[in-house]
């Protein structure tokens, strides 16, 4: 049972068990006028968020249903998830932090978070594999080009059907909550996602880089082959990486905006949109530190060599690519739509208003 000192930090506080104990500590103490606001601001921010998984999941579960093909019992029990969720989240939620505190279950939440990003780090290492081994074991001829280039789309396919969290693939879906609306609130929710994702793609893809040079899983020919794509990729300038960058971010933005209307056909948009960034021998933030931090440990490159001119230019065009472009555009077509609905809401409506008048 959660207890709060309202005036002694020092004197056993009364346990908050009901309405009338939260008003209590509201209305006491000596920075009630300070603190009662907050408080009820916090817990109306608790109803909306509520009311908006509700509101979210009816708009989006007939995409739910077409993707995944549900049949009306199967869809039910999704839309009655949340509050199935919810009941039970609150036991067992509840429960640990009343034992351990706030702060340490979302901390907890947190972590299992970075290590879906660290494992999609990890997942995207498939797309060196894959590349490496074709273009060593394939012939020299012009057909080598597009089946080893083939490979870089292998771990694409591992994180998005592991649903995974891969950054540029954040950029879209979590961007256009914030351009619907615009707060500095919003913002530092944004930043924050990203920098978790981010940071633990990257640890993930270093792992990865790590275990491709020091432990003994490839032969001589595949590590040539991972030591020339990684020089491939760092004979762009700066300017280069920054633009060819902004192609993959788009094109990965512009993939994660079919999922919806792909249904079964999913991964093969995932390989023809992923083959695309790399026969166009674009740059990605992700896949591409897999390559840079393997001539990192294999003493080819040196540790700044990573941050420029490879990872702050590809980063800043991926972002500028699946942000400032594409859902920026995305957005206005998203805001024209549902302007237009509006408007012939309105006018059905007027013309039924006009209807009953004539007919009164």
């Amino acid at each position: 049972m959660s207890t709060l000192s309202v005036d002694n930090p020092g004197v056993a506080s009364a346990p908050v068990s009901s309405v009338g104990d939260v008003a209590r500590l509201i209305n006491s103490g000596k920075e009630q006028a300070k603190y009662a606001r907050m408080i009820v601001f916090l817990a109306l921010g608790g109803v909306f968020l509520d009311a908006y998984d509700l509101t979210t999941l009816s708009y989006g579960i007939d995409d739910v249903v077409r993707e995944f093909q549900l049949s009306p019992l199967l869809t039910g029990l999704v839309t009655s998830s949340i509050m199935v969720g919810t009941i039970v989240g609150n036991i067992i939620g509840g429960w640990l932090t009343d034992k351990y505190g706030r702060y340490s279950v979302f901390m907890a939440d947190m972590f299992f978070f970075v290590i879906s990003a660290i494992a999609a780090g990890l997942s995207m290492g498939a797309s060196l594999a894959a590349k490496g081994i074709f273009h060593a074991r394939l012939p020299d001829d012009p057909s080598r080009f597009f089946i080893e280039n083939l490979g870089y789309t292998f771990g694409f396919i591992i994180v998005i059907m592991a649903r995974q969290q891969l950054f540029t693939e954040n950029t879209v879906t979590a961007v256009l909550p914030v351009m619907q609306n615009p707060t500095l609130g919003n913002f530092g929710l944004l930043m924050r996602l990203w920098s978790v994702v981010l940071l633990g793609n990257i640890i993930g893809t270093g792992i990865a880089a790590w275990a491709f040079e020091y432990m003994p899983i490839f032969d001589e020919p595949t590590r040539d082959a991972f030591v020339k794509i990684g020089m491939d990729v760092m004979k762009n300038t700066p300017v280069e990486m920054f633009s060819n960058a902004i192609i993959s971010g788009w094109i990965i933005a512009t993939m994660v905006w079919m999922f919806p209307s792909a249904g079964s056909a999913k991964i093969v948009v995932i390989i023809l949109m992923t083959w695309l960034i790399a026969l166009a021998d674009t740059t990605h933030i992700v896949v591409g530190t897999v390559e840079i931090l393997y001539l990192v440990f294999n003493g080819t490159l040196h540790w700044s060599d990573f941050f420029w001119p490879f990872a702050l230019p590809t980063l800043a065009g991926n972002i500028c690519g699946g942000t400032f472009i594409f859902a920026l555009l995305s957005h206005a077509q998203i805001r024209n739509d549902m302007s237009n609905k509006r408007k012939a809401e309105l006018k059905a409506r007027e013309n039924d208003d006009k209807s009953t008048k004539k007919s009164t």
